[in-house]
């Protein structure tokens, strides 16, 4: 069976009801118990047909002499529904733009030729025979703007339930009568209701109804005062009204801190009650609510409490029975010795705890600190020791000899100048952490340079850079370069023998990194790896493994991306040489 979300219902004249639903209606015959499914498929303007999530949502049903069932739907007005054709007709009224209030209905009352509606704009007549439509509101007496809900009694006078508080309308005089609320009747809009009862009118609110009665009206009636609601540490306390005035409500000594709502019943002059408040063990005298019918009371001590209300009206009528709610807070065990006790070892423990705790991690900071400088230190002296490379001192030294022998004292003198200049670069930079790339290309130059010399132009060079790279203003770690082009002079060039050696340094911009190419058309790392096995003279080139060693410090001091990568090159099968390609982030002045 399909199922459907019910909000009302009438009975006809043969006592079958009809349901108003979330999309349309169901009937249900009261003799076989068996239903029938009636859904409206009718669709508004853009913004009725997002206003609410309910396909048509029926807030009431009506059923007039006519066989016709009257529906108010709160989203797209008043309808009527034909027994016999299965069909809803809309009875709309004319739009003013895209949303029409007068179309959003919430209450339906048949009587005689007449469809009465509440909406919200007010109380609206539908004349089925002239078929107009004709709307009361403020300017005919009507208080409420927006009428949630309608009725009708034994006498056919229509009572509404409003925002302005309740109202009774006679069709026939077309006259009203308006009976203001106390505002802990005001709940939420549509779900407010009001029902003739004998010779009263039952009136719902939140937490309750109340009995309005319209024999004593117009009499000189006790107001009754209430509490309405109760905050627990500012969450909803839920109680009965009549058991917390005989029996206390007992709180821990963590929940002292209440709020109390109180107000007083009064239909015929609520505005003109007065209300005072006590709590007796904390207010010594009654206090005036003087319009703000809310108290709180934060930080109560244990103990045994009666929170009163009093009611009075203008005239000086007063309820002597006040409204009471009793309640008592047991005494914090937090103030006994053993627990103080307790508090304090527990605080001096813990405070030791979070001493040593602190004094240890301390301590394991200085240590990795003391660790990695000890490492960045020896990582600088190993530096410094594989750049001023004994075999490359000794090559230098022999070239320089070789000149003076052969009398080339102009060559000798050079090279002398060219190779203490290197040096004193050397030792300049590795005592920096950064120098700048034309500082470091100074120095390369310088090697190649000699080296160039030593092996009596064995080998061609050209160092290229980027025009986009700014060399005075880029910065680099020192002797960063210099090691993999010793490598690519020695193990890759030197050993040629049947063509002339190149060697090129390219520097370019990727991103944010420096890209620099090493590329020699030397015998290759294979090759090379052989013919230092069988050599009888071993260089141990230790200036890879250490700059190795230097990327990873620096990577992790700076958290940067500092690396190289080896690649062989090949012809065919035959090694033609090697490139390194380093890559090191752009760090600028």
């Amino acid at each position: 069976a399909l199922t459907r979300k019910a909000y009302n219902m009438c009975a006809d004249n043969k006592q079958n009801l009809w349901i108003g639903t979330e999309s349309g209606l169901i009937y249900l015959d009261a003799g076989t118990g068996e239903q029938e499914v009636y859904d409206c498929t009718f669709n508004g303007t853009e913004v009725e047909n997002s206003s609410f999530p309910q396909s048509f949502k029926t807030e009431a049903v009506g059923y007039d002499d006519n066989g016709i069932v009257w529906l108010a739907s709160i989203k797209y007005g008043l309808f009527g529904f034909n027994k016999k054709t299965k069909i809803f007709t809309p009875y709309r009224q004319p739009f003013t733009g895209s949303y029409e209030t007068l179309n959003r209905c919430s209450g339906v009352i048949p009587y005689k030729k007449d469809i009465w509606v509440s909406t919200m704009s007010g109380l609206t007549c539908y004349d089925t025979e002239k078929s107009t439509f004709t709307n009361y509101n403020s300017s005919h007496g009507l208080q409420s703007t927006y009428v949630y809900n309608l009725d009708k009694d034994s006498n056919d006078i229509l009572w509404g339930r409003g925002n302005a508080g309740v109202f009774s309308f006679d069709p026939d005089t077309k006259s009203f009568v308006n009976y203001s609320l106390p505002p802990a009747f005001l709940g939420s809009l549509i779900y407010q209701r009001i029902s003739p009862v004998d010779n009263g009118i039952a009136v719902g609110f939140e937490g309750g109804y109340s009995i309005f009665s319209l024999k004593k009206q117009g009499e000189n009636v006790l107001p009754t005062p209430i509490i309405s609601s109760c905050k627990l540490l500012a969450t909803n306390f839920y109680f009965d009204k009549d058991s917390v005035a005989l029996s206390p409500v007992l709180f821990t000594y963590k929940e002292n801190t209440l709020q109390f709502q109180f107000e007083a019943i009064q239909f015929n002059h609520p505005q003109d009650v007065t209300l005072s408040y006590m709590l007796e063990g904390i207010d010594k005298t009654w206090i005036p609510a003087r319009g703000n019918n809310m108290v709180s009371y934060a930080n109560l001590p244990g103990g045994k409490y009666n929170f009163k209300v009093m009611a009075a009206s203008i005239n000086g009528l007063r309820n002597d029975i006040p409204a009471t709610f009793r309640f008592t807070i047991s005494p914090p065990f937090w103030r006994t010795w053993w627990f103080r006790s307790m508090a304090i070892l527990l605080t001096t423990g813990l405070i030791f705890f979070l001493f040593r705790h602190r004094v240890e991690t301390i301590k394991k900071r200085e240590q990795q600190k003391t660790a990695l400088n000890k490492t960045v230190a020896e990582l600088e002296m190993k530096t410094l020791r594989s750049r001023m490379n004994p075999h490359f001192i000794f090559n230098s030294l022999n070239s320089i000899q070789k000149f003076i022998w052969e009398n080339k004292k102009d060559d000798a003198s050079d090279y002398l100048s060219k190779f203490a200049k290197l040096i004193r670069l050397i030792l300049d930079h590795s005592a920096q952490s950064y120098i700048s790339l034309a500082e470091e290309l100074d120095a390369l130059k310088l090697y190649i340079e000699l080296e160039h010399r030593r092996c009596n132009g064995k080998f061609e060079y050209a160092i290229a850079i980027d025009e986009k790279i700014e060399p005075n203003a880029t910065k680099v770690p020192p002797l960063i370069l210099q090691p993999f082009v010793e490598n690519a002079i020695w193990h890759g060039l030197s050993p040629l023998q049947n063509r002339h050696g190149i060697l090129s340094v390219t520097l370019t911009i990727q991103n944010t990194n420096l890209v620099c190419d090493i590329s020699d058309n030397g015998i290759g790392r294979q090759k090379a790896a052989a013919l230092k096995e069988q050599s009888s003279i071993r260089k141990t080139s230790v200036g890879i493994d250490i700059t190795r060693q230097r990327l990873e410090q620096i990577n992790k001091g700076n958290s940067g991306n500092l690396s190289f990568v080896v690649q062989d090159l090949y012809e065919g099968d035959e090694a033609t040489g090697t490139n390194i390609t380093i890559l090191i982030p752009v760090i600028k002045d």
